[in-house]
Protein backbone atom coordinates (compact mmCIF):
# COMPACT_ATOMS: atom_id res chain seq x y z
CA UNK A 1 0.00 0.00 0.00
CA UNK A 2 2.78 2.26 0.80
CA UNK A 3 5.02 1.77 -2.68
CA UNK A 4 1.43 2.62 -4.57
CA UNK A 5 1.24 5.48 -2.28
CA UNK A 6 4.26 6.76 -3.59
CA UNK A 7 4.06 5.72 -7.17
CA UNK A 8 0.84 7.76 -7.30
CA UNK A 9 2.55 10.67 -5.38
CA UNK A 10 5.29 10.43 -8.32
CA UNK A 11 2.71 10.36 -10.73
CA UNK A 12 0.99 13.76 -9.76
CA UNK A 13 4.16 15.32 -9.22
CA UNK A 14 6.14 14.22 -12.68
CA UNK A 15 4.59 16.90 -14.54
CA UNK A 16 6.26 19.37 -12.25
CA UNK A 17 10.04 18.22 -12.59
CA UNK A 18 12.42 18.47 -15.78
CA UNK A 19 14.45 15.40 -14.42
CA UNK A 20 13.95 12.59 -12.57
CA UNK A 21 17.46 11.20 -11.14
CA UNK A 22 18.31 7.51 -10.62
CA UNK A 23 20.41 6.28 -8.61
CA UNK A 24 20.96 3.17 -11.11
CA UNK A 25 20.53 1.80 -14.82
CA UNK A 26 18.42 -0.96 -13.25
CA UNK A 27 16.28 1.84 -11.19
CA UNK A 28 15.67 3.71 -14.52
CA UNK A 29 14.59 0.54 -16.39
CA UNK A 30 11.87 -0.21 -13.90
CA UNK A 31 10.81 3.15 -14.41
CA UNK A 32 10.69 3.12 -17.89
CA UNK A 33 8.47 -0.10 -17.32
CA UNK A 34 6.11 1.66 -15.07
CA UNK A 35 5.35 4.02 -17.81
CA UNK A 36 7.69 6.72 -16.80
CA UNK A 37 8.83 8.86 -19.71
CA UNK A 38 12.45 7.64 -20.96
CA UNK A 39 13.58 10.87 -21.67
CA UNK A 40 12.97 12.49 -18.68
CA UNK A 41 15.01 9.60 -16.42
CA UNK A 42 18.72 10.72 -15.86
CA UNK A 43 21.30 8.05 -13.87
CA UNK A 44 23.28 9.26 -11.56
CA UNK A 45 25.22 6.50 -9.80
CA UNK A 46 25.72 6.78 -5.95
CA UNK A 47 29.06 7.52 -4.64
CA UNK A 48 31.29 7.98 -1.10
CA UNK A 49 33.63 10.70 -0.50
CA UNK A 50 36.74 9.75 -0.13
CA UNK A 51 38.18 7.28 2.16
CA UNK A 52 41.40 6.30 4.45
CA UNK A 53 42.65 2.88 3.38
CA UNK A 54 42.85 0.43 5.74
CA UNK A 55 46.05 0.40 7.81
CA UNK A 56 48.67 -1.17 5.49
CA UNK A 57 46.63 -1.11 2.55
CA UNK A 58 49.13 0.32 -0.92
CA UNK A 59 47.08 3.03 -2.60
CA UNK A 60 49.97 5.23 -4.23
CA UNK A 61 50.21 2.56 -7.41
CA UNK A 62 46.39 1.41 -7.89
CA UNK A 63 47.51 0.40 -11.26
CA UNK A 64 50.16 -2.03 -9.45
CA UNK A 65 47.08 -3.85 -7.22
CA UNK A 66 46.52 -7.31 -8.25
CA UNK A 67 43.56 -8.42 -9.66
CA UNK A 68 40.51 -10.62 -7.88
CA UNK A 69 41.86 -13.66 -9.54
CA UNK A 70 45.32 -13.44 -7.71
CA UNK A 71 44.82 -11.16 -4.82
CA UNK A 72 46.37 -12.79 -1.59
CA UNK A 73 44.71 -12.98 1.77
CA UNK A 74 44.35 -9.56 3.23
CA UNK A 75 42.61 -10.79 6.76
CA UNK A 76 45.53 -9.76 9.47
CA UNK A 77 44.22 -12.40 11.74
CA UNK A 78 45.01 -15.30 8.64
CA UNK A 79 41.75 -16.64 9.02
CA UNK A 80 39.51 -16.43 5.70
CA UNK A 81 36.76 -14.66 5.76
CA UNK A 82 33.82 -13.46 3.68
CA UNK A 83 31.38 -11.26 5.66
CA UNK A 84 28.27 -8.41 4.84
CA UNK A 85 26.84 -5.45 6.13
CA UNK A 86 22.83 -5.41 5.61
CA UNK A 87 19.24 -4.94 7.16
CA UNK A 88 18.71 -8.54 8.58
CA UNK A 89 15.34 -8.16 6.17
CA UNK A 90 13.99 -11.15 3.74
CA UNK A 91 14.98 -8.80 0.61
CA UNK A 92 18.72 -9.47 1.53
CA UNK A 93 17.63 -12.84 1.60
CA UNK A 94 20.54 -13.58 4.16
CA UNK A 95 19.81 -16.65 3.76
CA UNK A 96 21.43 -17.75 1.07
CA UNK A 97 24.74 -16.10 2.90
CA UNK A 98 24.35 -18.79 5.37
CA UNK A 99 24.17 -21.54 3.21
CA UNK A 100 27.29 -20.34 1.25
CA UNK A 101 28.82 -20.44 4.81
CA UNK A 102 28.06 -24.05 5.44
CA UNK A 103 29.36 -25.07 2.01
CA UNK A 104 32.47 -23.11 2.18
CA UNK A 105 33.21 -24.56 5.29
CA UNK A 106 33.45 -28.18 3.46
CA UNK A 107 36.40 -27.38 2.12
CA UNK A 108 37.79 -24.29 4.62
CA UNK A 109 36.74 -25.87 7.69
CA UNK A 110 38.07 -22.47 9.46
CA UNK A 111 36.15 -19.57 7.20
CA UNK A 112 34.45 -17.10 9.32
CA UNK A 113 31.37 -15.32 8.08
CA UNK A 114 30.50 -11.84 9.48
CA UNK A 115 27.19 -10.50 9.70
CA UNK A 116 27.40 -7.05 10.24
CA UNK A 117 23.62 -5.10 10.96
CA UNK A 118 20.38 -5.80 12.52
CA UNK A 119 17.06 -6.16 11.45
CA UNK A 120 13.63 -8.25 11.89
CA UNK A 121 15.46 -11.46 10.91
CA UNK A 122 18.30 -11.65 13.29
CA UNK A 123 16.52 -14.20 15.73
CA UNK A 124 15.67 -16.63 12.73
CA UNK A 125 19.05 -16.13 10.90
CA UNK A 126 20.81 -17.25 14.13
CA UNK A 127 18.72 -19.73 14.90
CA UNK A 128 19.08 -21.00 11.29
CA UNK A 129 22.86 -20.93 11.75
CA UNK A 130 23.04 -23.16 14.92
CA UNK A 131 21.01 -25.50 12.76
CA UNK A 132 23.43 -25.52 9.93
CA UNK A 133 26.03 -26.24 12.51
CA UNK A 134 27.74 -22.98 11.78
CA UNK A 135 27.84 -21.58 15.36
CA UNK A 136 31.59 -20.61 15.69
CA UNK A 137 31.59 -19.83 11.89
CA UNK A 138 29.62 -17.32 11.47
CA UNK A 139 29.68 -14.35 13.77
CA UNK A 140 27.02 -11.56 14.21
CA UNK A 141 28.01 -8.18 14.97
CA UNK A 142 24.36 -6.65 15.55
CA UNK A 143 24.26 -2.94 13.95
CA UNK A 144 28.00 -1.00 15.03
CA UNK A 145 28.49 2.92 13.94
CA UNK A 146 31.62 2.12 12.00
CA UNK A 147 32.20 -0.85 9.77
CA UNK A 148 35.32 -0.17 8.55
CA UNK A 149 37.65 -1.42 11.45
CA UNK A 150 35.05 -4.91 10.10
CA UNK A 151 35.63 -4.80 6.72
CA UNK A 152 39.47 -4.72 7.35
CA UNK A 153 38.56 -8.47 9.16
CA UNK A 154 37.14 -9.50 5.73
CA UNK A 155 38.25 -11.48 2.58
CA UNK A 156 35.69 -11.05 -0.01
CA UNK A 157 32.70 -8.32 0.98
CA UNK A 158 29.19 -10.24 0.08
CA UNK A 159 26.03 -9.72 -1.65
CA UNK A 160 23.01 -12.24 -1.59
CA UNK A 161 20.25 -9.64 -1.88
CA UNK A 162 17.11 -10.41 -4.37
CA UNK A 163 16.89 -7.22 -5.34
CA UNK A 164 18.54 -3.53 -4.89
CA UNK A 165 17.21 -0.57 -6.45
CA UNK A 166 20.15 1.40 -6.72
CA UNK A 167 24.09 1.19 -5.63
CA UNK A 168 24.03 -0.54 -2.39
CA UNK A 169 26.53 2.01 -0.11
CA UNK A 170 27.75 -0.91 1.83
CA UNK A 171 29.23 -1.91 -1.42
CA UNK A 172 30.84 0.98 -1.94
CA UNK A 173 32.59 1.15 1.46
CA UNK A 174 33.77 -2.32 0.67
CA UNK A 175 35.22 -1.85 -2.51
CA UNK A 176 36.58 1.60 -1.08
CA UNK A 177 38.04 -0.73 1.72
CA UNK A 178 39.69 -2.60 -0.99
CA UNK A 179 37.75 -5.82 -0.91
CA UNK A 180 36.63 -7.76 -3.58
CA UNK A 181 33.11 -8.19 -3.88
CA UNK A 182 30.59 -11.51 -4.86
CA UNK A 183 27.29 -10.57 -5.68
CA UNK A 184 24.33 -11.85 -6.97
CA UNK A 185 22.67 -9.84 -10.18
CA UNK A 186 21.02 -7.63 -7.48
CA UNK A 187 20.03 -4.37 -9.72
CA UNK A 188 22.43 -1.68 -9.12
CA UNK A 189 24.83 -3.66 -6.66
CA UNK A 190 25.79 -5.77 -10.38
CA UNK A 191 26.65 -1.84 -12.13
CA UNK A 192 29.14 -1.29 -9.24
CA UNK A 193 30.89 -4.70 -9.88
CA UNK A 194 33.50 -5.22 -12.93
CA UNK A 195 32.92 -9.44 -12.95
CA UNK A 196 36.14 -10.73 -13.16
CA UNK A 197 38.14 -7.85 -12.02
CA UNK A 198 36.51 -6.25 -8.91
CA UNK A 199 34.71 -9.58 -8.07
CA UNK A 200 32.43 -11.75 -9.25
CA UNK A 201 28.32 -11.22 -10.17
CA UNK A 202 26.07 -14.39 -10.02
CA UNK A 203 22.92 -15.09 -11.22
CA UNK A 204 20.73 -16.37 -8.44
CA UNK A 205 19.52 -19.15 -11.68
CA UNK A 206 23.41 -20.28 -10.68
CA UNK A 207 22.41 -20.88 -7.24
CA UNK A 208 24.29 -20.94 -4.16
CA UNK A 209 26.97 -23.28 -5.25
CA UNK A 210 28.25 -21.10 -7.67
CA UNK A 211 28.03 -18.22 -5.27
CA UNK A 212 30.15 -20.64 -2.81
CA UNK A 213 32.93 -21.29 -5.49
CA UNK A 214 32.98 -18.00 -6.39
Amino acid sequence: AIARLYRTMDRFTLGAVDTVICVSESLRQLLIQRGYPADRLMVIWSGLEGLESPEGAEEEHPEEQPSVKSSPARNPRGRPTIGTVARLAPVKDLDLLLHMAAILREGLPDVECIVVGSGPERASLEEMAAELGLVGTVRFTGRVAEVRPLLAQMDVFVITSVYEGGVSMSVLEAMAAGLPVVTTAAGGVAEAVADGETGYIVSREQGRGALAAR
